[in-house]
């Protein structure tokens, strides 16, 4: 395994994931979204979002562990 190549990809991963987790805690934060969305719209964004920050931890993790 290229330890180089395997950072770049999980820092890859990284990015992306912060992303998503930023844009889903903006909508989840802005009152107008939260006030106008279905229940279940609702739900699956916070569900979403756990599981992005469970998937953010495990990725950082396996980081420091190629380091």
């Amino acid at each position: 395994m290229d330890k180089g190549k395997e950072r770049t990809r999980i820092n890859k991963q990284i990015d992306k994931l912060s992303s998503d987790i930023n844009a889903l805690k903006c909508r989840l934060e802005n009152d107008n979204f939260v006030k106008k969305a279905p229940p279940k719209i609702i739900e699956e964004s916070t569900k979403t979002l756990r599981e992005h920050q469970t998937l953010l931890a495990a990725l950082e993790k396996g980081l420091t562990v190629l380091e």
